[in-house]
């Protein structure tokens, strides 16, 4: 009578099974090993981003006063949506005296809205919505631009005088909101920036760069001249600092 086959013993199927697992687990440690690795690399780098002009160099960008100039009104993409994420995905974690204190702030009147902002250096020409911050469940959450740039509403527009405050993700494998700002740890001394409203542009030149902790929420303080700061998270998939850029408004040319 002829065989069939033979039939796979529970004892070599078990031994089959407890390969796989080992090469799974093997394969586990490797990618947690490699990430951990690639994190501490990472953030050994950060303090290279930090950098400065000297205040001659400083300014000597803002003379003379800074103005801005008239220009076709710039058209926002269709392609995004606000969600609400964690504060601690892009800005500065503030304490809950300082998030009740944002949230009772009133929005600077002055100035126009940014609906458009361009940094030819790193490639970045997104559009630009207002965020907020509330709280939700006890924690202090906000919206973050599905594959935009976000302006914190409660900072100055472009134009006014004060600290107009912008954030964008490097990278987001989770939520898929893009990684508007994944090249802005490229960005260089004295790049421009400009920042489109509806009345208008407004040009920035870049003079500091440089790496905090998320609790460092003095970096959207006000300011006495007009200024421009971009945050995104640091180093990216690790996202354990804020990488903060500061440009100060410039004459642009007509």
């Amino acid at each position: 009578m002829a065989t069939l086959g033979k039939k796979t013993s529970p004892s070599r199927f078990l031994h089959r099974l407890g390969t796989t697992l080992v090469v799974l687990g093997f394969l586990l440690l490797a990618i947690v090993g490699a990430y951990f690795g690639y994190s501490l690399y990472t953030r050994s780098k950060l303090q290279d981003l930090n950098k400065e002009l000297s205040a001659e160099a400083q300014a000597a960008l803002l003379a003379p006063e800074a103005t801005s100039t008239q220009a076709p009104s710039a058209t926002q993409a269709d392609n995004w949506d606000l969600e609400t994420q964690e504060l601690s995905r892009v800005l500065p974690i503030p304490t809950m005296a300082a998030a009740q204190a944002t949230l009772q702030a009133t929005p600077v009147p002055t100035g126009h809205l940014a609906t458009r902002i361009v940094i030819p250096s790193i490639g970045v020409d997104s559009p630009v919505v207002e965020l907020g911050t509330k709280i939700k469940d006890g924690e202090l959450v906000w919206e973050t631009a599905n594959r935009a740039v976000g302006h914190y509403k409660t900072t100055a527009n472009p134009g006014a005088p004060g600290n107009v405050v912008m954030s964008g993700h490097i990278s987001s494998p989770v939520s898929n909101e893009g990684e508007v700002f994944k090249n802005l740890p490229n960005i260089k001394l004295e790049d421009e920036i400009t920042v489109y409203t509806d009345a208008g542009r407004h040009l920035y030149q870049v003079v500091k760069k440089e790496v905090v902790k998320p609790t460092r929420t003095d970096v959207m303080d006000p300011t006495p001249r007009p200024t421009l700061t971009l945050i995104t998270c640091v180093p990216d998939l690790v996202y354990t600092h804020r990488l903060i850029v500061t440009a100060l408004e410039v004459p642009a040319a007509p």
